[in-house]
């Protein structure tokens, strides 16, 4: 499938998958045993069904949008950003009301025109400080002096 095609098609998977919730359009592109590298990611399709259900259910007006996308020789890259309000329980986390946005990267290794293989990297350290739930990072300290790197 040329990268033109490929990206098509995950724009697609994006909007109506993504961005509609409509998990039953999953397995328009993925294959039943898709490899899911993300955490808490089951085997197969239904391990994916499984994994957006609990985004959607934490983030119900969960959006993503595409900043950057290639696509080549089977595979795509993508840079996304996802926003939503946390109103649901989300890794054993109570809602908190809080709005996020993070940055996500998705990779693709296609079979057939669908995904056979999908890796998934999102901050989440990122997401649980915008929740208020983990402190933010303090600079390294050396004798009372913060340290720099340069």
């Amino acid at each position: 499938m040329p990268g033109d095609e490929i990206e098509t098609r995950y724009c697609q998977y994006v909007e109506e998958v993504l961005n509609h919730h409509h998990l039953d359009g999953l397995a328009a592109y993925l294959t039943p045993d898709v490899v899911v590298h993300a955490p808490g990611a089951a085997p197969g399709l239904v391990g994916a069904q499984q994994l957006l259900a609990g985004y959607f259910s934490a983030f119900p007006d969960l959006h993503l949008s595409i900043d950057t996308l290639l696509a080549l020789d089977g595979e795509l890259l993508a840079r996304l950003t996802a926003t939503g309000t946390h109103t649901g329980p989300f890794l054993g986390i109570a809602p908190t009301g809080q709005r996020v946005s993070v940055g996500a990267f998705e990779a693709w290794r296609l079979c057939d025109g669908r995904c056979a293989e999908h890796w998934l990297q999102l901050d989440l350290l990122d997401v649980l400080q915008q929740l208020g739930v983990a402190v933010p990072a303090q600079p390294a300290m050396h004798h009372g002096v913060a340290a720099h790197a340069d």
